[in-house]
């Protein structure tokens, strides 16, 4: 699915800027998976009371929780400030 959205004329892949809104569209088969394994994860790390699945799922919601601000704000700060 994700393929697909970022095959789009809409991505303007050509160019070095995508839409605002496109991105965070482009992004949400991405969420919709990662919450679906961290969901899993979690809740057979608490049905079996699997210490180190948990630490795992509490991990990659880490990491999505981190990835979130790039994708809906990396436009407020100019390109090359952060390299």
């Amino acid at each position: 699915m994700r393929l697909i959205l970022l095959a789009t004329p809409f991505d303007n892949w050509d160019r070095d800027e995508t839409p605002a809104g496109y991105r965070v569209d482009r992004n949400l088969p991405l969420l919709a998976v990662g919450a679906g394994e961290i969901y899993l994860m979690r809740r057979e790390a608490t049905r079996t009371g699997d210490r180190t699945f948990r630490f795992l799922s509490d991990a990659m919601a880490a990491s999505f929780g981190c990835y979130l601000p790039v994708i809906l704000w990396a436009r407020r700060i100019p390109r090359g400030v952060c390299s």
